[in-house]
Order: C-alpha cells, then sequence, then structure tokens
C-alpha cells in the first residue's frame, strides 16, 4: 500500500512559543497598517462627499459615504481581530515567562541533587573528624611550646620568701624616714644607731671691730 499511496509524512512538530509570538507581532503589524491605509481612504471618501454636497450631488455624495461605511466596517473589524491577537500575545508572552521560570527551577533542583550525591553526611562527618584531630593536635603542640623549661632550677617557695623579706625591707625603711627628727639621719637597716648632726657655730665677731665700734660711739656725742 505504500507503493501505491505514498508514506504518510510525519506531522510537523507544533511551533515554539517564542516563535508563535514573533509571528502574531509581524502579522499585529501588518493589520495595524492596513488599518491607518483604511482610515485614510474613510478621511478622503468623507471630504469627496462633502465636496458632492458642495456641488449639490447627491447621488456623488450618497457613494462616497457608502464607500466609507464600508471602509469604516473593515477597519473595525481589523481593530476587533489586532485586539484578540493582542490578548493572545499577551498569554504567550506569560506562559513563557512561566517555562523560564519552570526550566530555571529544574535546573537548580538538579545542581542540588547532583550536589547533595558528592557530598552526603559520612563524608561531611569524616571532614568535621579530621578537623578536630587538627584542632587538638594544634593544641598540644601549643601547650608543648609553653612548658617551663628551667627543669627545677628554681623554687619557687624560696623565691617567694626572699620577694616577702624584701618587702618588709621597705617598709622598714620608709617607716624610719617618716619618723626620724630634723637634723638626725634615719639609720641604714642593719647599721648603727644614728648620730646627732652638731649645728655650725656662728662666726664669732672679732676683738677689733668692737673696738671700732665703741670709738665711733664715743665721737658721736
Amino acid at each position: 500500500m505504500n507503493h501505491l499511496f505514498g508514506k504518510k509524512k510525519d506531522a510537523a512538530p507544533p511551533p515554539k512559543a517564542t516563535d508563535a509570538v514573533t509571528n502574531l507581532k509581524e502579522h499585529i503589524q501588518g493589520m495595524q497598517k492596513r488599518e491607518a491605509f483604511l482610515q485614510k481612504k474613510v478621511d478622503a471618501e468623507l471630504t469627496r462627499a462633502k465636496e458632492c454636497s458642495k456641488k449639490k450631488d447627491k447621488r456623488g455624495a450618497l457613494m462616497a459615504l457608502k464607500k466609507k461605511k464600508l471602509f469604516e466596517k473593515e477597519q473595525s473589524q481589523l481593530s476587533n481581530t489586532v485586539f484578540q491577537m493582542e490578548q493572545q500575545m499577551m498569554m504567550l508572552e506569560g506562559a513563557n515567562m512561566q517555562a523560564a521560570t519552570v526550566n530555571a527551577l529544574k535546573a537548580g533542583n538538579d545542581a542540588m541533587k547532583k550536589q547533595m550525591k558528592e557530598m552526603n553526611v559520612d563524608a561531611v562527618q569524616d571532614v568535621m573528624d579530621d578537623v578536630a584531630d587538627q584542632m587538638e593536635e594544634m593544641q598540644e603542640i601549643t601547650e608543648a611550646l609553653g612548658q617551663d623549661l628551667s627543669g627545677g632550677m628554681f623554687d619557687e617557695s624560696e623565691l617567694e620568701a626572699e620577694f616577702a623579706d624584701l618587702e618588709e625591707e621597705l617598709l622598714d625603711e620608709q617607716l624610719l624616714d617618716i619618723s626620724a627628727p630634723v637634723g638626725v639621719a634615719a639609720p641604714a637597716v642593719g647599721g648603727m644607731d644614728p648620730v646627732a648632726v652638731a649645728p655650725e657655730p656662728e662666726p664669732a665677731t672679732s676683738t677689733e671691730d668692737d673696738e671700732l665700734a665703741a670709738l665711733e660711739a664715743q665721737m658721736a656725742q
């Protein structure tokens, strides 16, 4: 049977939504051009009808008005068709946007599934265990570097006792400085008793000066 009637052709695939929108836009533009052309015809017939009316040419005026009506009828049909096609185009554009949104969501979901397969819970736990081990090892290294390397060379109790004696000695020196009288030197800690410092004697007036003063007094009398 295929030899006689030929092989049945496969049905053409449906057009893509984007192609359909493009075709609708092109067709709408063509129809809008036709509307503009018809509007010019309507204006021309109206002008002719007015001219015929001025010339008292009733038959010519009526003929012009009839043509005007025909052009207006076609123009109205075109306007309705353009409106319907614009509605369909808007619906197709909305469907395109929805389809693009669904595809984007599907791609994101597929990528997430692939990523989750490569990063399972056991692998994450192994990584966290390794990190914990490394941190523990670093802590041990830090503690080892900060340990005392003196090897017990110093007795902490002896150092504390010596420091206490030093503070007590300094306190005694301060108390002695406060209580010592003026002109008396404060005793050194562990030294001898203080010795009073004798004031310097005033210089004695010479005998010649006294005699000269007495003589001047006599002369003044």
